[in-house]
C-alpha cells in the first residue's frame, strides 16, 4: 500500500533482487486483492455538522488581467449536501458572507463547523495542540478556543 510495483521492483533491486520488473509487479497485483485498503465511514446526525474548506479557484480574466479565485466549500458532513462560492480574497468578510450565504441556501444552520485551518478564520494555528488554535469567534475579533481563554481584567475590576 502506498508505494508502486516500481518502486518496489527498484528498491528490490539495490538489494540484490535479479528477477524482473514484471515478476515483482505480479507479485505486488496479488497483494492488493488480497489486502484491500480499510474503509470506515463517519457517521453523523442530521444538522449536526458542516466541513468548511478554501480551495484554489479557476482564472479569471478581469479588466484583461488574469485574477486568481478562492473557491469557499461548505459541505453538510450527514447529506453530503454541498455549496460552493467564489471570491477573489481570503478575508474574514468574505468568510462570514459566504458562510451566511451557505445557511441561507441550506435552509438552517449545522450545529458546528469544521474549519480547516483556513486564513480568514484562524488567526494562530497551534499545530500541536488543535484545541487551542485562536479560532474566529464573532464578526471582529479571534480569541482562543474555550479550554485557552484567558480573563483580562476590565476597569472596573482593575
Amino acid at each position: 500500500m502506498g508505494l508502486s510495483a516500481k518502486r518496489i521492483f527498484q528498491d528490490l533491486a539495490v538489494d540484490g533482487f535479479e528477477g524482473s520488473y514484471y515478476s515483482a509487479r505480479r507479485f505486488t497485483k496479488q497483494l492488493e486483492a488480497r489486502c484491500p485498503v480499510p474503509f470506515r465511514r463517519l457517521e453523523t446526525e442530521p444538522a449536526s455538522e458542516a466541513q468548511v474548506d478554501f480551495g484554489t479557484g479557476a482564472p479569471v480574466l478581469q479588466d484583461g488581467k488574469r485574477k486568481r479565485t478562492h473557491v469557499l466549500r461548505v459541505v453538510l458532513s450527514y447529506s453530503r449536501k454541498g455549496y460552493a462560492e467564489s471570491v477573489f480574497r481570503q478575508t474574514t468578510e468574505n468568510f462570514i458572507r459566504c458562510i451566511e450565504n451557505a445557511h441561507r441556501q441550506f435552509g438552517g444552520t449545522p450545529k458546528m463547523l469544521i474549519i480547516d485551518n483556513l486564513r480568514a478564520a484562524v488567526k494562530k494555528a497551534d499545530w500541536f495542540d488543535p484545541g487551542k488554535s485562536y479560532r474566529l469567534n464573532n464578526r471582529t475579533s479571534a480569541e482562543p478556543d474555550s479550554e485557552d481563554k484567558r480573563q483580562t481584567p476590565s476597569k472596573e475590576n482593575a
